[in-house]
């Protein structure tokens, strides 16, 4: 059995006190430590068959609040009281800040009110010295060596500077007249009535207060139980190693040695934990994935010996890994969750966010919500069972909804009369939005009353229910600090809130950075912890995730209006201390422990900068020469490993080969199967289609459709005859291409500004190019438009089996009277220096070629049989040669692309033979060509030996939407 601190000393306080312990108070570091007290004392009254009153457990705030009389206000009252506070002191009104822009900066005055009156508790005369030497330190800041005038800002900002002290004073004042205070004050209340020699109930009911676990004691706690202990009214247990405690220099024994000398502590005596047997593992991962997936398998592992992980601990001091970590865990292992999580990474806080924030841009855009809002809103967790649970709304209709906004392009959406409501499924979805358009109209308080119901509502369906406690408990949690702002809200008799805008401030600086205390059964199971739960706790397994620097230990840049020398001069607190804090946690964490497991990422983000922790460097070096301390190294490294024998591989049977017989290909998809027969299987056989995306921009695919529509508008009317090079010039001087883009735009749903507009001119000015290029071949050849974009007759290739069909519809067909060939033409936005337009029969369906690509050149060689194939006669007069086009006089076919832009700004390509000369396509070369492409489906598409494999050309996987389903790109260890 793992020594346990925390049991030893309440067996010794027993026995200490005969197991008469009514008036006594135990007072410990946190919650979760009186739970395991409470259980602890059981245990002990139940092994020794004795019976008697329980003590009373309580916190260090609890003592304080109760000898103080004054109770804690919430952050968002203590910020709105401190705003009034500012509003009264300031001498110039026309300065005052707005409420959105004061709650910007307003947490941080109020911590560093709380660290002055910590630090100087009850000197008031140090306190006015300090913000003194504060706004010296200002004045200097902005001084000048040649006396420059200070500007307008530099001004309001001394003058903000100056109102500290008075706005210190007036806050703290007002504050104790309504018995209310933050932890600064309420310290400082409770020093003045110990030492105005008044009786205080509180600490006259109380024979002793023990205090078990104490370690970074500020001054004025240090009054308050010095006090206590001068009346023989305090007892300290403190849990430490004379490891890190006789080193003067350990920072994790900074505050402890402090606590031993202020309250004349014996040092204890034990030998060293770090003298008995420990093994410690180190693994480097790559990412928070990796680190969930690597405490799954010690998990996995440690399980054999222990099946229910009991005395096994998880501490997780990045709360970004909380939900990969359970997801990660294995479903029979039973865990409690003891740890703050942030309100800022919850579903409820984002709705509640993006809801204020829609109110917000629907005042200023008459009742229009932007796409990227609408669909925030709809594909939020919370707002999505929400919808479920109070309209019926299933998440295929709201997806179903959210692919009709981006087939049709809207940017912005009226719930009041857009069209996509009246469809009748879509009709629940409008009503459910209807709370927007209400809410907006009416007040601020109306809009939390709005998500207050909407909460209530959410939390009465997950209890009837009885769905998931830790949406509960995250919506409860949340819902009392907004019944706090909507009081706050009917109390603001001095308009405060003004705006939305207000709200949506007071929402995101206050409520989104406070904290869920996930709270469950502690006494069994694995325990997942957050760094303050481990307090006073002993676990013989302890696995440390994120122990990343600027994680554990913490990032300790704290925002402060005071420099870092002038906090050094007055004892404020510094980094140093809270550096000493965490190390004095991680170190007491596991010093008792058997099988530690320390994991951090190397990968660098927002974070962390993918650097061990100090404290995994120190174990390197202090540890190393204890003889009973096993340090064991690991590194998971995330290779992304590219395996040409495929990892994925579908057998064709019976089914499938009777579906790839019924398709008809098209050049895309006789071009996807050739390139990733894999993605060919995901795309044609299963059919799960690519995400189309609502655009703002003109995305080189929106571009795309915008040119061939242009070119189809210009030639149509022309086709079938021969095209007039002057009139194609009127066309190039006039603004009717200009015209017919802005109208594209507008059907489309783009707005013409910002980047579209600029986008507009580029995609102008590449058509007008285009066009130059057209009207130099036109005065040089006679040529006649034949067909534009038309549906193409299905043709087919014979195979051993039967015949397969195929389909292909060129963008153009041309004919050249001087030549007599027959031009098949495809646009393109670009043509680049891996596209290979050179026919080679040897190399034609190789896709492995990392350097080319014969994707275009296939396609055109399909739209070349499609014509061929589907043979007719052209009327098309010419009123030169008086004759009419028939199959018989088309010489020959060629194919080109006809692009935008090009390296060399080349606007036509053609195939090419092996010599390098144009590929003229007779009947021969056609036969060659459907024999070739024969033989390929035969081989190879409709083989069933032939299995659907990933493709060997890793560089085709870098965009390619399907491998979510594929996996290529998942690291493999």
């Amino acid at each position: 059995m793992n020594v346990c601190f925390l049991r030893e000393t309440l067996e010794s306080i027993l026995n200490k006190y005969d197991f008469n312990l009514q008036n006594i108070t135990i007072v410990l570091p946190s919650k979760r430590s009186i739970v395991f007290s409470k259980h602890y004392l059981k245990q002990i009254f139940k092994d020794k068959k004795k019976t008697s009153f329980f003590p009373q457990l309580c916190t260090p705030d609890y003592i304080v609040q109760n000898i103080s009389g004054i109770s804690p206000l919430q952050k968002v009252d203590l910020i709105y009281k401190l705003y009034q506070s500012y509003v009264r002191v300031s001498k110039n009104k026309e300065e005052v800040h707005p409420y959105h822009v004061f709650v910007k900066w307003a947490p941080t005055l109020l911590n560093d009110f709380n660290d002055v009156l910590i630090s100087h508790p009850t000197d008031t005369e140090k306190q006015k010295l300090f913000f003194t030497n504060l706004k010296d330190i200002k004045e200097i800041e902005q001084w000048s060596l040649n006396n420059k005038e200070l500007s307008e800002n530099q001004e309001r900002y001394l003058n903000l500077m100056q109102s500290f002290y008075d706005i210190f004073i007036n806050l703290n004042s007002t504050l104790i007249k309504q018995q209310n205070g933050y932890t600064g004050l309420i310290l400082n209340e409770a020093i003045h009535r110990l030492k105005s020699q008044k009786e205080i109930s509180f600490i006259q009911a109380t024979d002793t207060f023990i205090f078990i676990g104490l370690n970074a004691v500020n001054p004025a706690e240090n009054i308050i139980y010095k006090y206590l202990k001068q009346i023989n009214k305090a007892e300290f247990y403190l849990d430490y190693d004379s490891f890190y405690t006789t080193e003067t220099e350990h920072e994790a024994g900074y505050f402890i040695n402090e606590t031993l000398h202020a309250f004349s502590i014996n040092r204890d005596t034990k030998e060293s934990f770090f003298k008995s047997e420990k093994a410690i593992h180190i693994c480097s991962v790559e990412s928070n994935i990796d680190q969930a997936l690597y405490i799954r398998s010690i998990l996995e592992q440690l399980r054999k010996d222990n099946p229910n992980l009991e005395n096994t601990a998880i501490v997780v001091p990045d709360s970004s890994l909380l939900w990969p970590l359970m997801s990660a865990i294995p479903e029979d292992i039973e865990y409690n969750v003891s740890m703050e999580y942030p309100i800022a990474h919850t579903p409820v806080y984002q709705f509640i966010q993006n809801y204020i924030f829609t109110c917000m841009m629907l005042e200023k855009k008459a009742n229009l919500i932007y796409h990227t809002q609408l669909s925030q809103i709809l594909m939020n967790p919370f707002f999505k069972n929400y919808l479920y649970y109070t309209y019926d709304i299933p998440v295929n209709t709201i997806n179903k909804f959210l692919n009709e906004v981006q087939r049709k392009n809207k940017i912005y959406i009226s719930i009041i009369k857009d069209n996509l409501f009246e469809a009748q499924e879509f009709e629940k979805i409008k009503e459910a939005l209807q709370i927007f358009i209400e809410a907006n109209i009416s007040s601020n308080i109306v809009i939390i009353q709005t998500i207050i119901n909407v909460l209530e509502k959410y939390i009465s369906k997950l209890f009837s229910n009885q769905k998931n406690n830790i949406q509960i408990t995250m919506a409860q949690s949340i819902l009392q600090h907004l019944y706090r702002i909507k009081d706050i809200l009917a109390q603001d008799q001095s308009r405060v809130f003004q705006s939305i805008k207000d709200l949506y401030t007071i929402v995101s600086q206050i409520v989104g950075k406070e904290s869920i205390a996930f709270s469950g059964e502690p006494l069994k199971g694995l325990q997942i912890l957050g760094v303050l739960e481990t307090r006073l706790l002993d676990f013989e397994t302890i696995i440390w995730t994120s122990m990343n620097e600027k994680i554990m230990p913490a990032n300790s840049f704290k925002h402060s209006f005071i420099p870092y020398d002038l906090r050094k001069h007055f004892n404020l607190p510094t980094y140093e201390h809270y550096d000493a804090i965490a190390a004095y946690y991680f170190y007491r964490s596991i010093q008792r422990a058997k099988q530690i497991y320390l994991t951090y990422s190397s990968a660098t983000s927002s974070e962390s900068i993918g650097e061990e922790s100090r404290f995994i460097k120190q174990i390197k070096f202090e540890l190393a020469d204890k003889p009973n301390i096993h340090t064991y190294f690991y590194t998971i490294q995330n290779n992304i490993k590219i395996n040409t024998s495929s990892t994925i591989s579908i057998k064709k049977d019976e089914k499938i080969i009777n579906q790839l017989y019924n398709l008809t290909y098209t050049p895309t998809s006789f071009t996807t199967y050739i390139n990733c027969p894999l993605k060919f299987y995901f795309q044609y056989i299963l059919n799960i289609k690519e995400k189309e995306e609502l655009s703002e921009d003109l995305e080189s695919n929106t571009k795309g459709v915008i040119f061939h529509s242009i070119m189809q508008k210009i030639y149509s009317v022309i086709r079938g005859k021969i095209i007039d090079p002057q009139a194609l010039e009127q066309i190039i001087q006039s603004n009717i291409i200009e015209t017919l883009i802005e109208l594209e735009l507008a059907v489309k749903n783009f707005e013409l500004k910002g980047t579209v507009l600029i986008q507009k001119e580029i995609l102008l000015k590449e058509i007008n190019k285009f066009l130059k290029a057209e009207l130099k071949l036109v005065q040089q050849n006679q040529i006649s438009i034949l067909s534009l974009e038309e549906q193409s007759e299905i043709f087919t290739i014979p195979t051993s089996e039967r015949d397969i069909q195929f389909k292909g519809i060129p963008d153009r067909i041309d004919f050249v009277w001087e030549t007599g060939v027959l031009r098949v033409i495809d646009y393109k936005s670009s043509f680049s220096a891996q596209d290979n337009l050179q026919l080679d029969f040897s190399t034609l369906f190789n896709a492995t070629d990392r350097e080319k690509s014969n994707t275009k050149l296939i396609q055109l060689l399909i739209y070349i049989l499609s014509v061929f194939a589907n043979k007719r006669r052209w009327t098309i007069y010419n009123q030169t040669h008086k004759q009419v086009i028939v199959p018989e006089q088309v010489t020959g076919y060629i194919a080109a692309l006809t692009v935008k832009q090009s390296e060399n700004n080349n606007r036509y390509f053609q195939i090419t033979n092996t010599g390098g000369g144009i590929q003229l396509f007779d009947e021969p070369t056609i036969n060659t060509l459907i024999n070739a492409i024969s033989l390929y489906l035969t081989n190879e598409i409709l083989n069933p030996d032939k299995e659907f494999k990933q493709t060997e050309n890793i560089n085709l996987c870098k965009y390619c939407t399907y491998n979510y389903f594929c996996q290529r790109n998942v690291p493999q260890y």
